[in-house]
């Protein structure tokens, strides 16, 4: 008695204290936790409206079928706390090549990531827990010490999303609760298998789809006077009600059940006929089904009172059913046991007096042989096949049967059950660095050697080695197994530590792969640069990443070397030392002089400067000088006399002068190997030769002025000339043949020589050349007429061999600066990483000034129709084409190689 109360005082106490979570969460939804998500996974589920995916592709095997073998319910996943991934039916559902189709416990067939690992279990008091990896798949088991129960599930299975099935288990010793109560049309949220509860546990109930919840929801596990058991839950499951069905005109409904799962059926007046769906069901969702009505229609009466049909006849093995053979009347037909009726079941009496359609056969109903039964037989297969006939299936010795062991020929002439396999049995594989493990017979090493069909392997390796199940687990199918199980050595589960200012790289981390340590621009790798994988240990020493910086990149003559800092510019000088990565200096000339050739600055890249090649600082050059022709008698007369005074011509203090032959293109760098090109002012020797030429026309003149008694200069002059050094070495003299006279010679006078006033040559007429005439010329009958300024544009992979943008103007006959033409464009050298580019030896042209063996810098232009050769650095790679040809300035492929570790 005293018991009594204190059960009931304690209940009383539980339910008042749960009555107000009652009230608030009777309607609520289901509590779930929210498992890790795995950032790259593609496959969480989510709802569909029809088979096509939402990529559009259309499965062979629609994902939304049915498994029989491993069915999806949500709704136990959902009460468990388990995130389902997406479903499936076969490995072609899944986005993911690295995904398999698996079965994945209550969420059934889902695309998972076989090699998935879950944390280590975490351990137990007053126990041990096993775990056979930590795989999916992977079974962690929990056992207790002596006088110990393990309270709570006794293994827990690694699942797809990351996690260990259910809860951890305790070690208690007697006082626990046992499988909790069972209430019809309900479910509770604690996984099926777990037959023990620990003190204090709450179990939430729920009703089934198209069941209500009334009552306490609840259970919870306490102990009185040393004995534990469930109080709770107060609560009844009633199906969902869909109401009173609408009744249609003329017409009833039959059936008084209007809740979950029943069904009614609805029926006309006389002289009325049914159109449309005669039943209805309640769905579980509260909503008869279908939604449409049927209607009762009038059927058209013809009193046809004379019309008379005669009596139906019998069918063989059937009778023929009816009350009168007058119009309109019907008659229908049935069959003895063991045959069916061919054919319409009823006939209605028509105004021609004749039954409608044909009179129906009944056939005998027989299954027919069910077929052959490998590896087995058919047993009372003699009795025949007819209707109620049974057969029984066996299979030889050692065989699996799968299937079912017997079947019955139904009444519509199928088989009950189709014919079973008899499935031949597995021999047990031998494994090195390692034990075989039958799964399901409590993990123990094998000692039998032959296995029934669907037994499945584990393997126990060695130290160092693991087994590598990745797909699914290894399994007898009709004496072949699915995967033969080995040992493979170790893989490692995580990269090495990267270094300060560096990365490491490895592609693959299986036993013998290799990692790369790579450093940031403006770093350099001290010590090893690979370690490799040694059964799961990364082997070697992780290196550092030094800074490097930039040498002194030397001199410039007649200039300087800036260094662009952050607040502007900076004498670079030698004691500089620590020049880091991307600092940029500039090279400036001293006055007087100007950058003739090399670039105009470089950048520090990796140590090096880039560009390496130092510019040159030239002597300035004074612009042409424009006669005024009042002061020209006595500038000339200026010129004369220091001519003949020094005995050579002289200009600015110096008795040689380099020069350049042509018109000279500079190249500069823009640090992003783009070059453009200037023209240069008026060669020094073309100006000396006008000079010249001015002196000539003043001696002719006066000689002519002066008669015979007039002298050339005096023999001070006779025969000098100007040596002046060309670029290339070239010596070429220009020398004052008038000079060359003796003295007293007289002059002999000179008609001068007319102006050349034609046109100018004509320009080239080519697809790729675009010439507009800015100013037309004096003769407007002659193209290209003194005058006449034009300006030139070339196509695509041509470049105007003068300033863009500036006009040509024909002079005298000859175009002004410069005859314009379009001239084929050079290629540049590709910028890649780790790359080494050669010109190719076999497509060398004759005019190439530099060592073709030695590897090809930015610096270079490669001529049209060059090909050069692309390889990489010790470690790398090549990705793409070996060979690229220029071709009118671009190169001719579709993609530039890379370099790859």
């Amino acid at each position: 008695m005293k018991l009594n109360y204190w059960c009931i005082l304690l209940f009383i106490i539980f339910f008042s204290n749960e009555v107000s979570t009652l009230r608030t969460r009777r309607n609520a939804s289901i509590i779930t936790t929210t498992p890790t998500t795995d950032e790259d996974d593609e496959d969480w589920d989510e709802p569909e409206s029809s088979e096509i995916d939402d990529d559009g592709k259309v499965y062979k095997n629609p994902r939304n079928s049915p498994s029989t073998e491993c069915p999806r319910d949500e709704e136990q996943a959902t009460l468990l706390g388990q995130k389902c991934l997406r479903k499936c039916s076969s490995d072609e559902d899944c986005k993911s090549k690295k995904k398999k189709c698996l079965c994945d416990g209550s969420c059934g067939l889902s695309c998972i990531k076989p090699d998935r690992e879950c944390p280590d279990p975490e351990p137990i008091a007053d126990g041990t827990v096993t775990a056979s990896g930590k795989l999916f798949g992977a079974k962690a088991t929990y056992t207790c010490q002596h006088g110990y129960h393990v309270v709570g599930l006794q293994s827990r299975n690694c699942q797809a999303d990351g996690q260990w099935a259910g809860s951890a288990p305790a070690c208690k010793q007697n006082v626990y609760c046992l499988t909790p109560p069972s209430i019809d049309h309900a479910r509770h949220n604690a996984p099926a298998e777990q037959s023990t509860f620990d003190l204090d546990s709450t179990l939430q109930y729920y009703c089934h789809t198209g069941y209500v919840t009334n009552g306490f929801p609840r259970a919870k596990c306490l102990a009185v006077e040393h004995q534990a058991s469930w109080y709770g839950p107060d609560i009844a499951c009633e199906p969902r009600s869909c109401g009173p069905p609408t009744d249609i005109s003329h017409g009833w409904h039959a059936g008084e059940c209007y809740t979950f799962g029943c069904r009614i059926t609805y029926h006309c007046a006389e002289e009325y006929e049914l159109v449309g769906k005669n039943e209805r069901f309640c769905q579980s969702d509260g909503v008869w089904s279908p939604k449409e009505l049927p209607t009762c229609v009038r059927r058209c009466c013809i009193v046809v009172t004379a019309v008379q049909c005669p009596p139906p006849d019998n069918p063989r093995h059937g009778k023929a059913v009816y009350t009168s053979c007058s119009y309109n009347s019907v008659v229908s037909y049935e069959c003895k046991y063991g045959y069916t009726l061919i054919g319409e079941s009823t006939r209605r009496c028509g105004a021609d007096k004749k039954w409608s359609g044909s009179q129906p056969v009944c056939k005998e109903i027989n299954c027919g042989h069910p077929g052959r039964l490998w590896n087995g037989w058919l047993e009372n297969i003699e009795a025949g096949t007819g209707l109620g006939a049974s057969i029984i299936f066996r299979c030889h010795d050692g065989m699996y049967l799968e299937g079912n062991t017997s079947t019955v020929c139904q009444i519509d002439g199928k088989w009950r059950y189709p014919l079973p396999k008899c499935l031949a049995p597995c021999v047990v594989p031998h494994v090195t660095q390692g034990k075989v493990i039958l799964i399901g017979r409590n993990e123990t090493a094998m000692t039998s050697t032959v296995v029934q069909h669907g037994e499945a392997l584990s393997v126990d390796c060695e130290q160092h080695y693991e087994f590598l199940a990745n797909l699914a687990p290894v399994t007898c199918n009709n004496g072949t197994w699915t995967s033969m199980p080995k040992c493979d050595p170790a893989r490692c589960k995580i990269l090495p530590k990267a270094p300060r200012n560096g990365m490491v790289i490895a592609p693959k981390m299986e036993h013998g792969m290799k990692a790369r340590f790579r450093c940031k621009d403006g770093f350099e790798v001290k010590g090893g640069d690979l370690m490799e994988c040694s059964f799961g240990n990364w082997t070697g020493d992780i290196p550092k990443c030094e800074e490097v910086y930039c040498p002194y990149p030397g001199e410039v003559m007649n200039g300087k070397i800036l260094l662009v800092g952050n607040m502007g510019l900076y004498d670079y000088r030698p004691y500089v030392r620590k020049v880091i990565n991307n600092k940029q200096i500039m090279y400036d000339c001293q006055k007087g002089y100007f950058l003739a050739e090399g670039p105009p600055g470089a950048t520090c890249i990796g140590g090096n400067w880039s560009p390496k090649e130092l510019p040159k600082c030239l002597l300035g050059q004074h612009p042409r000088i424009r006669w005024n022709r009042r002061k020209r008698s006595a500038i000339m007369e200026k010129y004369k006399r220091a001519f003949i005074r020094n005995q050579r011509f002289i200009y600015g203090g110096r008795e040689r002068r380099h020069v350049h032959n042509y018109l000279h293109l500079v190249k500069e760098n823009s640090l992003l190997h783009r070059r453009k090109r200037s023209v240069l002012e008026k060669p020094l020797f073309q100006r000396v030769a006008e000079v010249l030429n001015v002196f000539s026309r003043i001696r002719r003149k006066r000689a002519l002025k002066g008669g015979g008694g007039s002298r050339a200069l005096g023999t001070a002059h006779r025969g000098s000339s100007s040596s002046l050094n060309l670029r290339r070495g070239n010596r070429k003299q220009y020398e004052d043949e008038e000079d060359e006279q003796p003295i007293n010679q007289v002059v002999e006078p000179k008609s001068p020589k007319p102006k050349n006033k034609g046109p100018c040559e004509p320009l080239s007429s080519e697809p790729y050349v675009n010439i507009e005439v800015v100013k037309y010329g004096k003769d407007a009958n002659v193209t290209f007429s003194a005058g006449t300024i034009i300006k030139m544009a070339c196509g695509k992979g041509y470049g105007l061999n003068m300033p863009e943008n500036k006009t040509a103007k024909c002079v005298r006959g000859k175009w002004r600066p410069t005859k314009p033409m379009c001239l084929i464009l050079p290629c540049f050298v590709p910028l890649t990483p780790f790359g080494i580019y050669k010109l190719s030896k076999s497509e060398i042209t004759s005019n190439i000034t530099f060592d073709v063996d030695q590897p090809l810098n930015e610096t270079v232009d490669i001529e049209n129709g060059q090909v050069v050769e692309f390889s990489c650095e010790d470690g790398y790679q090549v990705q793409g084409p070996r060979n690229l040809r220029c071709w009118h300035g671009d190169w001719a492929v579709t993609s530039f190689p890379e370099c790859t570790p």
